[in-house]
């Protein structure tokens, strides 16, 4: 029996089945896209936070930083994780500005990244954000970081 999956982004999921389809992008190719486009906008250095635990988030993740560190010129200057439920980031986010970077990429629910970015917006003033597709951006950003909508960015769907 022919099945279509509408958001199974992870390359897994219909590997060896003939008969098992996607209507997405594939999570290697929006972590490419997503790091092209941040070094286009002139980003050199990326923080990249993603969820312990989570197939989506930290393959996502994955897939921007191998991309994003092959770029000329760019670089992974931070890595860190959290863990399902977790509603407190500054520690995560300090250590993530500690490294000075140009682009923070947050691949995760839409929740909890406005979640995170609202308790980044007091420190940091104007970062370049970058999200994955879960964030349709910025109407969805909007509602719980109304600063957001000229600076972040998300991939999406088709």
């Amino acid at each position: 029996i022919p099945a279509v999956g509408g958001s199974c982004t992870n390359p897994q999921v219909t590997l060896g089945n003939d008969y098992y389809f996607r209507v997405c992008f594939l999570d290697p190719f929006q972590g490419t896209v997503m790091a092209s486009y941040a070094n286009n906008e002139g980003c050199k250095k990326a923080a990249v936070i993603m969820q312990n635990g989570d197939d989506y988030s930290t393959g996502l993740a994955n897939y921007f930083a191998d991309a994003f560190a092959k770029m000329d010129g760019c670089e992974v200057v931070y890595t860190g994780t959290y863990n399902t439920n977790e509603t407190d980031f500054n520690a995560i986010l300090t250590a993530a500005k500690a490294a000075d970077p140009d682009v923070l990429f947050i691949p995760s629910s839409i929740t909890t990244a406005g979640i995170i970015i609202k308790q980044a917006l007091p420190s940091w003033k104007t970062p370049v954000w970058k999200t994955a597709r879960a964030l349709r951006c910025p109407p969805s950003l909007t509602r719980t970081t109304p600063m957001l909508p000229s600076s972040c960015r998300a991939s999406r769907r088709i």
